[in-house]
């Protein structure tokens, strides 16, 4: 889970989202990309915390809902 967190915020937040200003063209699709990457952060966060199957499972599915973003 901190392996995670770590690519997810050092490798995709850095290098891979570009920002879009507010207003412009592709910002509200720049605002779901961070949310469904911060989506994953949290719930690689939870599941760190948690020993249960449901934290688990809703990692995998926020990291496969995030993966779709990039094809």
């Amino acid at each position: 889970a901190s392996n995670i967190i770590t690519v997810v915020s050092e490798y995709f937040l850095t290098q891979k989202v570009k920002p879009v200003a507010a207003g412009a063209e592709g910002y509200d699709k720049y605002l779901a990309t961070l949310a469904d990457h911060h989506a994953v952060m949290t719930a690689a966060m939870k599941a760190k915390q948690s020993a249960s199957a449901d934290a688990a499972n809703h990692l995998k599915d926020t990291i496969d809902a995030l993966a779709k973003r990039y094809p």
